[in-house]
């Protein structure tokens, strides 16, 4: 009995042994190899209880990175990420301007911020039925690449630069108009029935005389639209062709003369003698003759109509 019984706990043991020898050990040590745990995390990884930033070996850095209060690297990751939404734009987009820039950093940032390479890139519009200025918008076209336009920076000023010329040349063009309408009424009121005979007389002189369109135009800018054709008409009288209508000696006193040049006629005429003898004396034979000049120059030097 005793024989038995050791024989089956033989028969038992080598059973078990049996088993352990067929059966994998599925433990960890089993599965998973030494040096696993120790290349998943490195000798040098963060310690129990530590921080995320311990490993960081940049003194100055490290500091920054504690100064912050950042829990973790994902805390860390989420503040980069919403700054960067917060700027509009990564790292490599963004420029910090210094606050006493050289001429190089100014340089570096126009270029940036899109500067064609050189002066002659920028295309600068010229207001329609304005002749193009060459050296104007060469100067204009460094100046911008200087002070560091963009391209469509440029091409807006120089539009809005035409726009303002081309109004600023209508109004100058809407008040020249007024100014000689307003300087021909003036003149009409001061020559009276001799107008149109002292305008041709200034024409005349001017033709006669040589003067340019561009002489005439000075002319008005100095001393206006009325100041020149009373200066032209002058010059007429002056040279003894104070007659000279239309290339043609107009001859004698006639109805078409100014209130000055009546006047002047009646001034001269109550010098004469002759004349005042006869406006006197009602049996002079030229007595009629002398009350119709008189009456003539009268309604002239009043402005009355031409006679």
């Amino acid at each position: 009995m005793s024989e038995a019984i050791a024989t089956s706990a033989a028969t038992g043991a080598a059973s078990a042994t049996s088993v352990a020898a067929t059966v994998p050990d599925t433990s960890v040590a089993a599965t998973v190899p030494a040096t696993s745990v120790a290349t998943a995390v490195p000798a040098a990884s963060i310690a129990v209880g530590g921080n995320f930033y311990d490993t960081v070996t940049n003194p100055e850095l490290k500091t920054w990175i504690q100064s912050k209060g950042w829990k973790g690297v994902e805390a860390m990751a989420d503040s980069a990420h919403n700054l960067e939404k917060m700027i509009g734009a990564p790292a490599d987009e963004v420029f910090r301007l210094p606050k006493n820039p050289d001429p190089a950093t100014l340089a570096t940032l126009f270029d940036r911020l899109g500067r064609p390479a050189s002066a002659d890139k920028y295309e600068l519009p010229v207001p329609k039925g304005m002749t193009p200025d060459v050296n104007y918008i060469k100067a204009m076209q460094e100046t911008f690449h200087k002070v560091g336009l963009t391209a469509a920076q440029a091409k807006a000023l120089a539009e809005a630069n035409g726009a303002y010329s081309q109004a600023q040349l209508a109004q100058q063009a809407k008040d020249y108009e007024l100014g000689v309408a307003a300087d021909e009424q003036a003149l009409q009121g001061e020559w009276k029935n001799g107008y149109d005979r002292m305008m041709n007389q200034a024409s005349t002189a001017a033709k006669q005389l040589g003067f340019t369109t561009e002489m005439i135009d000075g002319l008005e800018s100095s001393i206006g639209y009325a100041g020149t054709m009373k200066f032209l008409a002058g010059l007429a009288t002056k040279l003894g062709e104070d007659n000279f209508v239309n290339g043609a000696p107009r001859g004698g006193f006639g109805g078409d003369a100014t209130p000055a040049e009546a006047k002047a006629e009646w001034a001269k005429l109550t010098l004469d003698k002759g004349f005042t003898e006869a406006l006197m004396n009602r049996q002079h034979p030229g007595h009629g003759a002398a009350i119709e000049k008189k009456s003539m120059l009268m309604r002239l030097i009043s402005g009355g109509g031409k006679v």
